[in-house]
């Protein structure tokens, strides 16, 4: 990957993560086991930072909390959920350069894909942020007196095994709870485990 004077700079002044820890609860939490996992540069080889691997204690505890985040999450209309959305888009933006430029270091993408990637992050965030009021349920007629419908509601805590290419710019990534997608939008929690990369903890 041929670099730009301008990130060759960034590179050289940007002092990295020092530790990377997991963020559970709306909080940085430090894990039971004290193992420990280099995160590499591809271009150099050079180590970015060190996360902590999660144990099947730490696991459970995560999952614990995101039962316990559910009703809060779940009781909020979509209005409220939608405008969290929002602000998570607007906090991307004010952001997206850095975040662009660590998702070239840590994946050794040209910076102009990175940079896209970040604006598709935004835009499907600001997308289901509004998409609360036309994904309604069906009202389904079945003779004069009767009728059948479906209802949209949280299905619960949803644990999925992520794979680490495009890590926090994509609708089915590890970045920020993934709050990008439609069962995230309608309540439902979902909660990554994943190979953390220095691109997850910004």
């Amino acid at each position: 990957m041929r670099l730009t004077r301008h990130l060759q700079k960034y590179m050289l002044d940007c002092k990295g993560v020092t530790e990377a820890l997991h963020f559970v609860g709306g909080a940085q939490v430090n894990l039971n086991s004290g193992k420990k996992f280099n995160v590499v540069e591809p271009r150099s080889g050079k180590t970015l930072t060190d996360c902590h691997a999660a144990t099947e204690e730490d696991v459970k505890n995560a999952v614990e909390t995101a039962h316990k985040a559910l009703p809060t999450w779940a009781g909020m209309g979509w209005l409220k959920r939608g405008e969290v959305l929002r602000k998570t888009a607007e906090l991307l933006g004010k952001h997206c350069e850095e975040i662009a430029r660590w998702e070239c270091i840590d994946n050794g993408k040209p910076i102009s894909e990175a940079r896209m990637d970040v604006l598709s992050c935004i835009d499907t965030f600001n997308y289901y942020a509004g998409a609360g009021q036309s994904l309604a349920g069906l009202h389904i007629p079945l003779n004069q007196d009767l009728f059948a419908y479906t209802k949209r509601e949280p299905l619960g805590v949803v644990g999925c095994i992520e794979h680490a290419q495009k890590r926090c710019l994509k609708p089915k990534s590890p970045f920020v709870l993934q709050a990008t997608s439609p069962h995230r939008r309608f309540g439902n929690h979902k909660m990554f485990i994943f190979i953390l990369r220095r691109s997850c903890i910004l």
